[in-house]
């Protein structure tokens, strides 16, 4: 389970692999919510935080601006979440494709990215 904390130190986010989701934890408060993903549904739909789906996302990371990268390890992908709109996309690799192509998003693979 990877786990990354946000630029201010207020909370910290959670690859839940087991639940296929992305959580976040609040420090001031050990307030658990979900931020992308369906518990217990698999898959690789992009779009809405509350539509999109993962498949057993392994590491994590968040930048300066709250944007957060996502080793989708099931899926060959790497994920982006904005969390100021509220979407999930495909960064990097093709969904239900492994292999080492080189190429721009999701003409590139990749074979189980994690951190």
């Amino acid at each position: 389970m990877g786990i990354a904390i946000n630029a201010d130190c207020s909370c910290l986010y959670v690859a839940d692999t087991g639940n296929s989701m992305i959580r976040r934890i609040e420090l001031s408060t050990g307030v658990v919510e979900t931020v992308a993903g369906i518990a217990g549904s698999t898959g690789s739909a992009n779009g809405s935080t509350s539509i999109a789906t993962f498949n057993t996302p392994e590491s994590l990371a968040v930048d300066a601006a709250g944007v957060i990268y996502v080793a989708d390890t099931g899926n060959n992908t790497i994920r982006v979440i904005d969390t100021v709109a509220g979407t999930v996309s495909t960064f990097a690799g093709m969904a239900g494709s492994s292999g080492s192509q080189d190429g721009s998003g999701e003409d590139s693979t990749l074979n189980a990215p994690a951190a």
